[in-house]
């Protein structure tokens, strides 16, 4: 009779082999689509949300230096557990939207286009810059990217044209900058002297698109005065301050609530500074995520606020984000990326 045994042996090492192998497949499977993974367990249908901030101080500094532990971040008052911290190692995407209108002739143009070079020569070398001019068009000049030479060469090209399609402008460059394969922190830098004479868009559509992207929006008023004609010699009459008024109202509706905001120059030379000052605030945000406690995928808004531990210190962030919504299929329906 032969001897069994070392075949069963055999057969039961090969089993524990196969077996172990198919352990190491499983482990390294990824995660199903819509589950994010914290603490060695799964949160179904939760997304991150990020949050970029700046800190300034009584003097209106901004503040490099603060800890993770001195944020605390609300969400529709219930406070949060911040799951991501970041500063300056962040890499950043900007879409800037640049006003090549009528009224944007001679030095406008000039101090303008200056600002938008000096502007993408100050971010660093992972950073993204990808710019739209706009007048009775709207048009990308390339892709995003950071050679300067090309930014500079591209608008330089920018020539004069008509009309104004601004809020055409801002949700185009809404939209672009709230694509997945964008940097972890965003962007929009405005640059305009007038009101919107010409989007197929209104002003709540252009509102609606940036909260939709999350992301702060920057908006310099160039020499508003002489927003509007003066076609009966009014000069710098009541009429001209009163469109000046509308078109400062409109950049600030643009920008309230996003954690960016608007300046208004009285003189076009003065663009290059301001510029400059968007660029430093950008670098010198903080990066902030968290998972929200509230997990209901009901598309609705969410309010949110930023707050610190440290005296004296004002914190600036968006106002809130719309929550993922929720499809038939039972997959989650993000509005932007985040």
């Amino acid at each position: 009779m032969r001897n069994t045994a070392p075949t069963s042996r055999r057969l039961a090492l090969i089993s524990a082999v196969i077996a172990l192998f198919a352990t190491g497949l499983t482990a390294r499977q990824p995660p199903t689509p819509g589950r994010e993974q914290r603490g060695g367990q799964y949160r179904v249908g939760v997304d991150l949300v990020r949050l970029t901030v700046t800190a300034r101080d009584e003097a209106g500094n901004i503040v490099h230096d603060l800890r993770p532990e001195e944020f605390r971040v609300l969400e529709d008052g219930v406070e949060q557990e911040i799951a991501h911290f970041g500063h300056h190692e962040s890499p950043i995407s900007v879409v800037v939207l640049f006003d090549k209108s009528g009224s944007m002739a001679d030095e406008k143009l000039m101090h303008a286009k200056d600002a938008v070079v000096n502007f993408t020569r100050a971010l660093h070398a992972r950073d993204e810059v990808l710019v739209i001019a706009f007048s009775d068009g709207v048009d990308q000049l390339g892709q995003f990217g950071l050679d300067a030479k090309t930014i500079e060469r591209e608008t330089k090209r920018i020539r004069i044209e008509s009309g104004t399609r601004l809020y055409d402008a801002v949700i185009e460059g809404a939209s672009a900058v709230a694509k997945p394969d964008r940097k972890e922190k965003r962007a929009i830098l405005l640059l305009t002297d007038g009101e919107d004479t010409a989007s197929r868009g209104t002003l709540d559509d252009a509102v609606e698109a940036i909260r939709k992207a999350e992301v702060p929006v920057y908006a310099i008023g160039i020499e508003l005065e002489g927003a509007l004609p003066a076609p009966w010699g009014r000069g710098n009459s009541l009429w001209n301050r009163l469109g000046a008024s509308r078109a400062l109202d409109a950049l600030k509706r643009l920008t309230d609530g996003t954690g960016g905001w608007t300046y208004p120059i009285v003189a076009a030379k003065r663009c290059k500074e301001v510029c400059l000052l968007v660029a430093d605030e950008l670098r010198n945000q903080y990066l902030l995520g968290y998972y929200p406690t509230h997990e209901t995928r009901d598309g609705r808004w969410r309010t949110i606020m930023v707050r610190t531990t440290r005296p004296g210190v004002t914190l600036a962030t968006r106002a809130g984000y719309y929550a993922a919504g929720f499809s038939p299929s039972g997959a989650a329906e993000r509005t932007p990326a985040r």
